[in-house]
């Protein structure tokens, strides 16, 4: 599969100019021929282990999907921080500037969630989300960072989370400091992180609590990092044409 991309930029003579670039694609997963290339992560201690990450024939109008069909999840279950449960990581990645894009459903109402520039399970970015309503703790879509084992929340939004039944697409796109999530192409998040040592590395499945969460067509282009003139605000969103 490729893409391709347009960058517009602004130079200081006012004219707009225009660069398309072609990319094949790093990782295009769609799990038709297992899962071989992932390796699989528990939380020390965590409830409900070993989780048991497999190949589900079909689930709605996707075929073969990967899960990790556990509840398992660490840390203190009433507080969600950290969340932590089980990870299926990416063996060989390594993406200092990416579009990662991941198609997701759910039949459970946990933390679900995806990593990127992930070195361990201590050191990555992690966009997670959560539909069950707890005392002190909404329903929600987020983007933490985690570096050295310590959780910085990025942003956040109290929006109901997800609902159950539905194929979603998450599609995450960071270049150098900024990183920019969008939920079914409508823009989640648009955050600048300048005091980040999370540099690169690999992309990474989670789930926390959730006994049914599924994942398919994983595909991550790499990608080059835009300085507009100016540091215009421009998004790959609003200037990329897919097919």
């Amino acid at each position: 599969m490729k893409r391709t991309v347009q960058l517009l930029m602004l130079g200081c003579t006012g004219l707009l100019i225009f660069v398309a670039t072609t990319w094949a694609a790093d990782l295009n997963e769609d799990f038709e021929a297992g899962f071989d290339s992932w390796e699989i992560l528990e939380e020390p201690g965590a409830n409900a282990a070993p989780a048991s990450w497999q190949i589900i024939p079909e689930v709605g109008d996707h075929t073969n999907v990967f899960s990790p069909k556990s509840n398992i999840y660490g840390g203190e279950a009433g507080a969600f921080e950290p969340s932590r449960g089980t990870w299926a990581i990416y063996k060989g990645g390594n993406w200092a500037d990416a579009i990662f894009q991941v198609d997701m459903h759910f039949t459970d109402n946990d933390i679900p969630g995806v990593a990127f520039r992930w070195t361990d399970e201590n050191n990555h970015y992690l966009f997670d989300l959560m539909q069950q309503a707890r005392t002190g703790k909404e329903p929600f879509k987020r983007l933490r960072k985690v570096v050295n084992g310590t959780y910085t929340e990025l942003d956040i939004v109290h929006d109901g989370g997800y609902e159950q039944n539905i194929w979603y697409t998450a599609r995450i796109e960071y270049s150098g400091s900024r990183v920019m999530v969008f939920w079914d192409e409508a823009l989640l998040f648009d955050v600048v992180d300048d005091e980040s040592s999370l540099l690169g590395g690999t992309v990474t499945l989670s789930s926390w609590g959730m006994t049914d969460v599924f994942f398919d067509n994983i595909i991550v282009n790499p990608a080059t990092p835009v300085e507009p003139a100016g540091k215009l605000s421009q998004t790959w969103g609003a200037i990329k044409t897919r097919y």
